[in-house]
């Protein structure tokens, strides 16, 4: 492929010897956005170490290749105007958060079983039951129809069941299945099947035979307590990152994580809604709009929705409402800035 004069100079850039500590302190100020964002652990997910210069250096490549491959960025650099440096780093860090979503374990996990079970079988589920035969009774109608399940092919009135973090302790890992309950092994397919037939016959003799219908999200929550299948939000270190007394929780450093992903309109419309209560026509009126902020709502409970899902807080459990109260309150504060600014 040929490259422009663009990519030209830009290649002669990059080995001139001022340009690396240029782009160290870039990947210095992008780390700790990527911190400040909750995204480190996604990123960093196959690292071994926590060391910052590691995850320094490892931005640092990741920053070259980002810069030699992107024809956008090519044309920044050869223009060196003043806002050089804060658009290529904005440039960086929204391609990293691209990255970080689509390597999320959690997910890639989920969709991965979710396939899998489908095309096996060995199992049943809502949409197999459906165009196996549109008049039989689909077990799961008690259930969100949201929620993924499945269930043994041919088992005779399958129903619900519900198992807490100590039950799912409680069923052992099959090592003859899969050896060491690596992450790279527990996500292949040929693995995944056998583990969620021997998952099924575990809660069977949990809840003395009886066919269950199975949540997806139980059986890789089961698979989590062996293997890391999830990022933590980190605790902010220290003044860098303002933490404050108590602030060690997973629980609070996640709501100032996701804080962070919101943007000025994004944090009082979520405050107003879900922090304060106020109806549509009561946020029109706060935020001086014409309209309601129904799609932007929907927005941000879809982005929510995306960051809580690798958790395994329970809905109202001590962790879920702990990330609600600190985040209306740093949200809370937000807005408070917002008004003096405006003032």
């Amino acid at each position: 492929m040929d490259m422009t004069p663009e990519h030209i100079a830009v290649q002669k850039w990059l080995k001139e010897k001022d340009t690396i500590p240029f782009l160290q302190k870039i990947a210095d100020r992008s780390l700790r956005e990527i911190q400040s964002k909750g995204l480190a652990p996604m990123l960093f997910f196959d690292c071994h170490t926590n060391d910052k210069k590691d995850r320094v250096d490892e931005l640092l490549s990741r920053l070259f290749i980002f810069i030699s491959d992107t024809n956008r960025v090519h044309q920044l650099i050869c223009r060196k105007g003043q806002f050089m440096v804060p658009e290529l780093r904005r440039a960086f860090i929204n391609s990293i958060i691209d990255e970080a979503r689509t390597k999320d374990p959690y997910k890639k996990l989920y969709r991965n079983a979710q396939a899998a079970i489908r095309e096996s079988t060995l199992f049943s589920s809502p949409s197999s039951t459906a165009k196996a035969d549109p008049t039989k009774a689909d077990p799961t109608k008690a259930i969100s129809p949201k929620i993924f399940c499945f269930w043994k092919k041919h088992a005779v009135s399958p129903g619900s069941v519900f198992l807490t973090d100590d039950d799912l302790k409680e069923i052992p890992f099959p090592d003859t299945i899969c050896p060491g309950a690596d992450y790279a092994l527990v996500n292949q397919r040929k693995f995944l099947i056998p583990l969620a037939e021997y998952f099924i016959s575990q809660v069977e003799a949990i809840f003395n035979g009886c066919s269950p219908v199975i949540p997806l999200k139980m059986f890789i929550d089961w698979i989590g307590k062996y293997t890391p299948v999830a990022f933590y939000c980190e605790p902010y270190d220290g003044e860098q990152n303002g933490r404050c007394p108590g602030d060690e929780t997973e629980a609070v450093s996640c709501a100032s994580a996701f804080s962070n992903r919101l943007n000025d309109m994004d944090c009082q419309i979520f405050f107003f809604y879900h922090c304060q209560g106020l109806s549509h026509d009561e946020v029109k009126k706060q935020m001086k709009r014409k309209s309601f902020a129904t799609y932007q709502k929907e927005q941000i409970k879809k982005k929510l929705s995306e960051f809580l899902m690798p958790f395994s807080w329970e809905h109202n459990s001590d962790a879920s409402l702990l990330f609600l109260e600190k985040l209306c309150q740093i949200l809370s504060q937000k807005i408070r800035n917002f008004t003096l600014k405006a003032v």
